[in-house]
């Protein structure tokens, strides 16, 4: 009787090809900032870390890039809401996009394993690859489960994924997951655009709200919010 791995965790991919990919490129570079780069100190092991982008004092994760990327923006938020519909979610409800930020990872740099468990959603989209540098690790959320044989078994095989490096590629995952990169064991630098999403909850996000977190946050109201659609009876809201 063969075993049969159930219970899959839902990753998002998304590949930019051609005019599309060179646009987003173009706007993402025209706000790259080489110079506005600091070694990542949040991290255990932040002597062999990747750098991350700053604002003017040296502050990491201290500005939220996408407000000045309107077309990535866009791109970002249509794939969120793909994310979404593909696991079911007809239609879309508020979210914020409450973090955004450029890493670069240099020759012997790398990203030790984190996660971001104050967001629903976390992402990367690849700017500068040249598919060596160090690939995006993914750890099985079950690895917490390895005191017992069976699953400390299928943790040799299935403990860690390791995802394409593309330029162009976005990727998207539940943000309580572990991960990290690979040392970057080539000569060029890998510049990747990572960001954080907060799917609301009741009563929901609202732009008209001034508080500190959502002056910050890039904001997504869909046409209808869900307190409307029980006046559609049955209908779809608008897209």
């Amino acid at each position: 009787m063969p075993v049969h791995n159930i219970f899959p965790t839902p990753v998002y991919s998304k590949q930019l090809l051609g005019s599309k990919q060179g646009e987003i490129n173009q706007e993402l570079y025209s706000v790259y900032k080489p110079d506005k780069m600091v070694k990542n100190t949040h991290t255990y092991n932040h002597t062999m870390s990747h750098e991350v982008s700053c604002d003017d004092e040296g502050h990491m994760f201290a500005t939220n890039i996408v407000k000045e990327t309107p077309k990535f923006t866009k791109f970002l938020e249509d794939n969120i809401i793909g994310y979404q519909q593909q696991l079911g979610m007809v239609n879309p409800i508020p979210f914020a996009i409450t973090e955004s930020w450029f890493t670069k990872t240099s020759k012997g740099q790398h990203a030790p394993i984190h996660a971001h468990g104050n967001s629903d959603i976390s992402g990367v989209y690849y700017l500068q690859t040249n598919g060596n540098d160090g690939e995006l690790v993914i750890k099985n959320p079950m690895n917490c489960t390895n005191n017992n044989i069976i699953m400390f078994l299928n943790s040799m095989k299935w403990g860690e994924k390791r995802m394409p490096l593309k330029t162009g590629l976005l990727l998207l995952w539940p943000a309580f997951l572990e991960h990290g990169t690979y040392i970057n064991q080539t000569p060029e630098d890998r510049i990747s655009f990572s960001f954080n999403i907060t799917v609301s909850t009741p009563p929901y996000i609202s732009t008209k709200s001034n508080s500190v977190v959502e002056t910050r946050a890039h904001l997504y109201e869909p046409p209808m919010l869900p307190s409307q659609w029980k006046s559609l009876e049955n209908k779809q809201p608008p897209q």
